[in-house]
């Protein structure tokens, strides 16, 4: 009698540590998944000479993205203007993207000298000059159809955010952009937004601007959508190479 019960013991205990096994496999998966969009965003730094003999130094984030042999960011334009609230052509002298322990000088490509107003547009690419860092998007990528926004979303701002986070709020869709009922930090501005599909990292956006919808008190944070990013990169892509830079 006694060894039975001891056996039923043993199979309970077996069958709990089983089940907690199995429990554990889809959170590792997910967790694996998520951290794969690290090596997919990166940190912007640009530098400028000041008055006197100080540099001013902007920081922000950037989505990767590659056509052909080449390897642009997606992110927003402010972070590398230096102009009176970016309204002109003054860009940073000294721009850097660090992807982990990579880095690569960049310059701006997009958009073209005479249209650099972050007050119409905060959308910027940049051009990597040292080659291949980090595991770009194909452009691709921002062509499928992917439906509505998820519920579950997470950003990776690795200029400012050691970790990625979810995102836990309510949208709102607005034109081609995303209002979010959270206010994020300034500091995640380019970050990216992004999704899991089986297992795949799917870029919904970028954070834009902190703020309020037009009549509506309420804060919380503006996301540059699917249909923004497509059009800028598309745009980008057909410009004749005059029009660039």
């Amino acid at each position: 009698m006694d060894g039975s019960r001891t056996s039923s013991r043993g199979e309970l205990i077996a069958s709990a540590i089983l089940c907690a096994f199995l429990g554990a496999a889809p959170a590792r998966a997910m967790d694996a998944g998520i951290e794969s969009a690290r090596p997919r965003v990166g940190a912007v730094t640009a530098r400028s000479a000041s008055f006197g003999e100080s540099n001013q130094e902007e920081t922000g984030n950037c989505l990767l993205w590659t056509a052909g042999d080449r390897v642009y960011t997606l992110g927003d334009l402010h972070t590398v203007m230096t102009g009176e609230e970016g309204a002109s052509d003054h860009v940073a002298e000294q721009i850097r993207v660090t992807v982990g322990k990579q880095s690569s000088r960049a310059r701006l490509v997009w958009p073209r000298e005479g249209q650099r107003d972050v007050r119409r547009l905060d959308i910027a690419i940049l051009e990597l000059q040292d080659g291949m860092v980090g595991q770009p998007f194909g452009p691709e990528v921002f062509q499928a159809a992917v439906g509505g926004l998820p519920k579950e979303l997470y950003l990776a701002a690795p200029g400012h955010r050691s970790k990625i986070i979810p995102i836990e709020a309510p949208a709102i869709e607005y034109g081609s952009q995303w209002f979010i009922r959270r206010e994020l930090s300034h500091g995640d501005s380019g970050g990216m937004v992004f999704a899991l599909r089986d297992g795949r990292v799917i870029p919904y956006g970028f954070v834009s601007a902190i703020g309020s919808l037009p009549g509506d008190s309420a804060r919380g944070t503006v996301i540059y959508g699917r249909d923004a990013m497509r059009i800028f990169i598309n745009q980008f892509l057909r410009a004749p190479p005059s029009m660039a830079f």
